[in-house]
């Protein structure tokens, strides 16, 4: 029967639940509306109800274990509210429909509250208990009261309209913007451990209205849970949940926190258990276990800490109290942008969970989900991720692993969540799925689109299951809108335009390319940018445009450009013989006329002289030009100017006949095994000559010396020459070691060396048996493993060692192998296995016959105590307290072949209650090769029983005694067998009809029986004989006894002397000798009170009770007392009494305490006696007793201080007196007084003390032994002010502050004077002290300068006093602001060396009385810029001396802003415009090959500078002819019939010719073979064709050559 508070609380949830109207009893109801008949049948209701409760089990309700709320926008005010409550199945079952409602209209989910009715129609109901897949529902048949250990989900569903009454006073320009919806359920479950058993349940959802107003959908749906409640977490094991709280509809982001427990709306939190919280609702695995608080570590295993993310909701903790339930709330905040673009909060849900903690899980770990858990995606791209689970298995118990599920909540819609098929996880454990997504462009967020995995691991009864969030963050593409524009002589603009909308600061590229898309012509970064082209056509250009989310769009467009003005030399050759006369026409293709024409040339002296300047040529007018008498390289160009003032050019340059090329390359270097091979190149078109005789291009030796090669022009029969050298290396041997022999288990070292000695070697140790490279290194331990049996045959492994060594930067190499023979163990073996059990009596047992190699000289044995962990790697010792890495041998080697396994170690006492000792054996045998093996086996030792059977005297009067009597081991007999035997017995007794088993069929029961009172034949010595035999192992043990049958005992008794009712407690046996020894427990005594004042009937000899039987308080009474002792021990009874005579104590009465001063005068104690009541007068008193340092013993005065100390000893004391009769009983009392210490006062300020001039003293002082509060008062010279520190007036505290006045300062000090306040009837005197204050000056200084400068900067300080004080009174102290300081006045060289601005201060201090003045400033420390610059290229040749300086300085501008400016330096000593002050800038270089030191200055705007120098190398030039012309008629001369440019001095060439339209019709890398004018078998009609040539140096060095050529049929 439930109390009827637990009984009142269950007609609550009647009342809340069951529409009867019994309501009145709400706090909502006032009693004034009821009328009285209807009182009167409400109470009968509601006694009915209470009986009903009592009596049915279905009124039961505690079966609440979460809910949550929801609700959906249905436009136009319209709301669904969805109510899923989560039901017990062992409680009450759920009623169909609910008709209340509850709803708040406030701020911040506040105040007003109102019921609303509503139906609220169930609309489903599901079992969401975590079961296995063949595992029944606990909750069958549905919806039915106290079924199984399951939960249901009960679905309500109703709608409202809250822009009509009762709502309309909420929203924008109300009172209220928050509406918050209740639901009430009774009662939480009375299970629940950790605070709220049996609370009212509760929970709401709240809309916003107000802010969801200001946004533009002006509706909200509230977040779809779309993962069930997980109610049972098992114990000991990791707990992974996440809500899934997908929001599909408005994509609002959602924050989570935990929250309270509502026992009441809006806000009322349930009642926790110390130390339960709502952030805290359970208890965590925490190091220490002390607290629930410890920080979480989801890392750990199992995770540590109570963690919930509040970005993601996951909850992740490991319950470690295996019967706790508790209370878990999480809130979800739904946050919107509104039409402002501002964040605002626009709803509020809860999910009110209960945690049942279960410990019968089994074994088994909880699966979990693999990282990472977020992810980024551009809008418009396809992100693919694996989602990865693992289920560890519980070692060792579970061996099987379970098979994991995964599934996902579908939070993302659109995308895919593919579970792989199980064939291709990687273990049955490991299930994975593939998540694959392509969010549409528009669908980018500042909310990260979110979904759950789900994954339990079947494991029955009771699966695992663990929930995880991920997250995929969609970010925003970049866009923008292209504009092209053709402008004049051949310049094409581009420009880009991003909205206002766009992510961050927007990148751009530009790249322009051909009309294949292949080669890139021209590139920018800027936002628009003009490029300059050489041809029109179709061109692709490429657009970036880039985000600071790294989104970039790329666009491809295809422009066409007309063509720009362009000229080119037709009949020009681009080579003559010396004296010839070159013909030079200009061809205009694409220009408006009309044109203007201006000839150049730049000739290049024979010498080593520089490139001339450029000079004008007569007939710059004219299209057609002359150049008589070539004899020299020369460069000639045209300028032409057309009708829209464009201006464009073409050069042809003319080169003399060049020699063959030759390189033979560099010296080479060879092994011995090696041979060289070397090229004189050319193709076989030029004649070969060798320094060997050789007339080939190739020649091959290995022999070391000095070769040269001459190669000969056919056509010119120019000739060059190189020569290369050819080194030839020691030879290498490589040195793998002598072969080896080894025993098998066992390891070697293998070493390597090699020839030549002083060389370095590199070496490689290769496994030849084994197929494996072991590494390195030289030395390396090997161990071969032999896999024929112990005794067979041996086996041999190789390895090969590789040597290589480099000399002289070359690498030569050898090969050894080396042999390891490795023979097996010896046969070794026990027989049998394992050895016969023994008998701990049995002794030592040789133990050499049960093993093969038992007799052998070679043969060693020990024996360790078999236990875990076993000893195997420890050595054998003798000692019986073996030291660490020792333990116990039990074997002990005699004589060879001969071993002893010693018994004899062992204690047969620890041997009992099925107890043995086991022993392995071990033996090693070593064979003739010296391999060794070992063999063990067990050998166990059995105890023997332990009897224990007492020789004893028993008295002849007893008649027979149970031999069990005098047994005192074994007591049990379950397992063993018994028999006693007689030995010998006194002349005239029948040994045979004394001893008897009288329980022969059962369990033994063995009587001796010697007579009865009057047989007194009997009496004198027997001796019985006691066999136990183990009949487990057999093991017997026999033991002998001896008993005595004797007469009745005899008892002699002693008298007690008088004693005093207020003596210790007497031991009664000191009275007492049975058979002339002492009494004692055990021996049969017994004693008891039978007179009180010879009364033997008064109370007290009932009443009074000896301590433990044998021991009696005088504190029993005074006057005499009989006692009588009994002994029966042997049978005989003997009996005897004697008195205690017990005395009463006189009484001393003291008087009452005193108080005295430490200071005053001494106390005669005895006159604290009061004499008149102190009884009888004539007993004596002594005085005794020590306090606090005073001792008072035997004398009567007491003095309350110590001489020669000044111990504190106020307080209270205590003394004795005792007073003593003539019986010698006394009386002992204890008078208390208390001493009152001396008040002191003493000021700890020094004095005489020193103050600064204007600023309050703080005088401290420290009293003792008075009140609290002092009273100052001003002396000699004093005309200040004290204050308590408020300058409030007057000071009654130990400390002080004292403001000087006129005549202090005048007097420069004054007098003050502090003394204790006076004590009501205080027997101490008050005490009192002085103090004299020195008044002294402030320093006045002057300001301090601030100062600036670059870095490491150097300053200098000074600083004065203005006050005049003597400079020895005077100490200084700077700080420097860098970590320097100094004590100096005017320091100098104090040093910046970083960048920063600096606080600097001084502070200046008059030390006569520590008065100081401070004065500060600033500096400044500019950092200095770091120049520095790149060159492109870093060489070039004459034709194109161009270089391009980047410049790349930098500044740390961290703290001051800087500007940098520059000045270049070119390197050209005898020019003076090689200079500029551009940031990055190109510069050409004169004609002529030449290092030049280029030198940049970087300079910031605070003056700071820096300097950088690069060289950079301008080389001669391949040479290149060009024609501009050709006709592929066949006739006139043959190097016209087909355009071959001709070109020396380079490696490689690859020629392309394009039409007008950017098609390829021809590529060679042969330039000799040259273009025929056809393409693809048909001929090319006349016309501009366009050529691409490009030459490879000798260097690797690349240049192109681009033009046009004119076909001419």
């Amino acid at each position: 029967m439930r109390t009827l508070f637990g009984l009142l609380r269950k007609m609550q949830i009647i009342l809340l639940v069951t529409p009867v109207k019994v309501n009145y009893f709400r706090k909502s109801c006032t009693m004034k509306k009821i009328k009285p008949i209807e009182l009167l049948q409400s109470f009968k209701v509601f006694w009915l109800l209470l009986i009903f409760f009592v009596i049915s089990p279905s009124a039961k309700a505690d079966h609440v274990m979460g809910s949550d709320m929801g609700y959906q926008c249905l436009g136009g005010g319209k709301y669904k509210i969805i109510i899923k409550f989560y039901r017990d199945c062992r409680g009450a079952s759920a009623p169909p429909s609910w008709s209340l409602l509850y709803w708040y209209a406030g701020n911040n989910q506040g105040a007003s509250t109102s019921r609303y009715s509503i139906s609220m129609t169930r609309t489903g109901i599901r079992d969401i208990t975590p079961r296995c897949s063949t595992a029944s529902s606990p909750c069958s048949p549905t919806n039915t009261s106290y079924t199984g250990d399951g939960v249901e989900e009960h679905t309500y569903e109703a709608n409202i309209d809250i822009s009509k009454s009762p709502f309309t006073g909420i929203g924008l320009g109300t009172t209220y913007c928050d509406l918050t919806f209740a639901y009430n359920q009774c009662c939480r479950n009375a299970a629940i451990t950790t605070g709220a058993t049996w609370a009212d349940f509760w929970t709401t959802a709240t809309i916003n209205v107000c802010n969801v107003n200001k946004t533009k959908t002006k509706c909200n749906t509230s977040p779809q849970l779309s993962n069930v409640p997980v109610g049972y977490a098992c114990c000991n094991q990791a707990y992974y949940y996440n809500n899934g709280a997908i929001d599909t509809v408005d994509y609002d982001s959602i924050s989570y926190r935990m929250v309270p427990a509502l026992s009441s709306a809006p806000n009322t939190s349930v009642p926790y258990s110390s130390p339960f919280t709502s952030q805290y609702p359970l208890t965590p695995y925490c190091v220490p276990p002390t607290t629930i608080k410890c920080a979480p570590n989801t890392k750990t295993k199992p995770p540590r800490g109570f963690f919930m993310d509040t970005g993601t909701g996951d909850l992740i903790f490991t319950p470690t109290k295996c019967d706790e339930v508790a209370v878990l709330v999480m809130e979800m905040t739904e946050w919107r942008r509104d039409t402002n673009n501002v964040w605002r909060w626009v709803g509020k849900t809860r999910r009110d969970m209960q945690i049942v903690v279960k410990d019968d899980c089994g074994y088994n770990k909880a699966p979990t989900i693999d990282g990472p858990y977020s992810y980024k995606v551009c809008e418009g791209e396809t992100i693919k991720f694996k989602v990865q689970s693992d289920d560890e298995t519980f070692s060792p118990y579970q061996t099987v692993p379970d098979t994991t599920n995964l599934k996902w909540n579908k939070g993302i819609p659109g995308a895919k969540f593919t579970v792989a098929n199980k064939v291709d996880w990687p273990e049955k454990r490991k299930a994975y799925a593939d998540f694959e997504w392509t969010p549409a462009v528009g669908m980018a967020s500042d909310v990260a689109y979110s979904f759950t995995v789900t994954v339990n691991d079947e494991h029955c009864p009771k699966p695992s299951i663990s929930i995880r969030s991920f997250k995929v963050k969609v970010n925003p593409r970049a866009f923008s809108t292209r504009k092209y524009t053709t402008l004049k002589c051949g310049k094409f603009a581009m420009a880009a335009e991003v909205k206002a909308s766009f992510k961050g600061v927007p990148q751009f590229k530009w790249s322009v390319r051909d009309s294949l898309g292949a080669n890139e012509i021209f590139y920018s970064t800027k936002k628009s940018d003009t490029m300059i082209f050489y041809r029109g056509g179709k061109y692709i250009i490429v657009h970036t445009v880039n985000n600071s989310d790294n989104c970039p769009t790329i666009y491809r467009d295809t422009v066409i450009i007309p063509d720009p003005p362009q000229v080119v030399m037709a009949d020009a050759d681009t080579f003559a013989c010396f004296g010839t006369t070159m013909k030079l026409k200009a061809n205009v293709l694409y220009g408006k006329p009309n044109y203007k024409y201006y000839w150049t040339r730049v000739v290049k002296d024979t010498g080593n002289s520089p490139w001339k300047a450029e000079y004008h040529i007569s007939g710059d007018t004219l299209s057609d030009l002359s150049i008589p008498n070539i004899n020299r390289d020369s460069t000639v160009r045209i300028k032409i100017t057309d009708g829209d003032g464009c201006i464009f050019y073409d050069t042809a340059t003319i080169y003399l006949k060049p020699l063959p090329k030759l390189n033979l390359g560099p010296d080479q270097r060879i092994c011995t095994y090696d041979t060289a091979l070397f090229d004189a190149q050319n193709a076989d078109t030029v004649k070969y000559y060798w320094s060997t005789g050789d007339t080939t291009r190739f020649l091959r030796t290995s022999i070391k010396g000095r070769y040269v090669a001459r190669v000969t022009e056919k056509k010119w029969l120019c000739f060059y020459t190189d020569t290369v050298q050819l080194f030839v290396n020691d030879t290498v041997v490589s040195l793998a070691g002598n072969n080896q022999v080894i025993c098998n288990q066992k390891s070697t070292e293998i070493a390597a060396s090699h020839r030549p000695f002083l060389e370095t070697g590199n070496y490689t140790w290769k496994d030849i048996t084994g197929s494996k490279t072991l590494g390195t290194s030289t030395k390396y331990t090997v161990k071969p493993n032999n896999t024929n049996a112990p005794g067979g045959s041996a086996q041999k492994f190789y390895y090969e060692l590789l040597t290589k060594v480099t000399q002289g930067g070359h690498q030569c190499e050898d090969l050894d192998t080396m042999e390891i023979k490795v023979n097996t163990l010896p046969f070794v073996k026990w027989d049998p296995k394992p050895l016969k059990a023994q008998c701990f009596v049995y002794g030592d047992i040789e133990v050499n016959p049960f093993f093969n190699q038992g007799k052998s000289v070679n043969t060693r044995m020990w024996a360790f105590e078999n236990k875990t962990p076993n000893n195997v790697n420890t050595k054998p010792t003798t000692s019986t307290s073996p030291g660490p890495g020792f333990a116990r041998n039990f074997i002990d080697s005699l004589t060879v072949g001969r071993h002893l396994f010693k018994t004899t170690y062992l204690n047969n006492a620890q041997l009992q209650n099925g107890n043995s000792f086991q022993a392995k054996v071990y033996a090693q045998f070593t064979d003739t090769n010296g391999c060794v093996n070992v063999d063990s086996v067990i050998q166990r030792i059995n105890g023997n029983p332990m009897v224990d059977i007492h020789d004893s005297t028993f008295c002849q009067d007893l008649g027979q005694i149970n031999m069990d009597q005098i047994t005192f081991r074994p007591k049990v007999k379950i397992g063993i067998k018994v028999d006693w035997t007689v030995k010998s017995a006194p002349s005239g007794i029948d040994p045979a009809s004394i001893l008897m088993n009288e329980n022969p069929f059962g369990t033994p029961s063995w009587v001796f029986k010697f007579g009865d009172p009057t047989q007194d034949n009997y009496q004198g010595d027997y001796k019985f004989q006691l066999c136990v035999e183990d009949q487990l192992t057999g093991c017997l043990t026999c033991d002998t006894v001896n008993i005595k049958i004797i007469p009745e005992p005899t008892v002699k008794v002693t008298s007690p002397n008088p004693v005093c009712i207020n003596w210790d407690t007497m031991e009664l046996y000191d009275f007492i000798k049975v058979n002339g020894v002492q009494a004692q427990d055990k021996d049969g005594s017994k004693f008891e009170i039978t007179e009180y004042n010879y009364d033997r009937n008064d109370p007290k000899v009932k009443n009074t009770k000896l301590l433990l039987g044998h021991r009696f308080l005088p504190s029993f009474g005074t006057g005499t007392w009989m006692i009588r002792y009994s002994n029966a021990a042997t049978g005989c009874l003997k009996q005897d009494s004697f008195y205690i005579y017990v005395n009463d104590t006189p009484n001393a009465v003291l008087m009452g305490p005193t108080t005295l001063c430490v200071s005053g005068s001494p106390l005669d104690l005895n006159s604290r006696i009061n004499v008149a009541q102190t009884k009888p007068a004539s007993a004596t008193g002594v005085w005794t007793g020590t306090s606090a340092g005073v001792t008072v013993t035997g004398a009567s005065t007491f003095k309350p201080f110590s001489l020669g100390s000044t111990a504190n000893i106020e307080g209270p004391h205590s003394f004795r007196f005792t007073y003593t009769d003539n019986n010698g009983c006394s009386d002992t009392e204890v008078y208390s007084l208390f001493v009152r210490n001396q008040p002191t006062i003493n000021i700890t300020t020094p004095k005489p003390a020193s103050a600064c001039e204007g600023s309050p003293f703080a005088i401290q002082s420290t009293s003792k032994y008075s009140d609290a509060k002092v009273q100052w008062t001003l002396q000699k010279h004093a005309s200040g002010t004290m204050s308590d520190g408020t300058f409030a007036g007057g000071s009654t505290t130990e400390n002080t502050l004292y403001v000087h006045g006129a005549q202090d300062k005048a007097q420069k000090g004054a007098f003050l004077k502090v003394t204790t306040t006076a004590i009501a009837n205080d027997v101490c005197p008050q005490a009192s002290d002085s103090i004299e204050i020195i008044l002294h000056q402030y320093p006045d200084l002057t300001p301090i300068l601030a100062q600036t400068g670059c870095v490491p900067l150097t300053t200098t300080w000074t600083v004065n006093d203005n006050r005049g004080i003597p400079s020895n009174q005077m100490a200084y102290r700077w700080d420097f602001g860098n970590g320097d300081t100094s004590i100096l006045q005017n320091p100098a060289n104090v040093i910046y060396p970083t960048q920063g601005r600096y606080n600097v201060s001084v502070v200046a201090n008059n030390t006569a009385g520590n008065c100081k003045d401070t004065s500060v400033t600033t500096v400044e420390a500019y950092p200095i810029p770091v120049a520095s610059f790149t060159t492109d290229p870093t060489k070039t040749t004459v034709a194109l001396p161009k270089f391009r300086f980047t410049n790349t300085s930098s500044i740390n501008s961290s703290v001051f802003p800087s500007n940098l400016n520059y000045q270049w330096d070119f390197g050209v000593t005898a020019q003076m415009d090689d200079t500029s002050t551009a940031k990055s800038t190109l510069y050409s270089y004169g004609k002529d090959t030449a290092t030049y030191t280029i030198r940049l200055i970087t300079k910031s705007n605070k003056g700071c500078a820096d300097t950088a120098y690069r060289t950079v190398y301008v080389g001669p030039d391949i040479i290149v002819f060009i024609p501009d012309a050709f006709t592929p008629d066949g006739a006139g001369p043959n190097k016209n019939n087909t355009f071959a440019p001709v070109a020396m001095n380079y490696k490689n060439a690859v020629m392309k010719i394009y039409n007008r339209w950017g098609e390829k019709l021809y590529e060679t890398d042969d330039l000799s073979k040259g273009w025929d004018g056809t393409a693809n078998g048909s001929v090319c009609q006349d016309g501009v064709y366009l050529y691409s040539i490009r030459l490879y140096s000798m260097d690797d060095e690349v240049y192109v050559y681009s033009g046009s050529i004119t076909l001419l049929r």
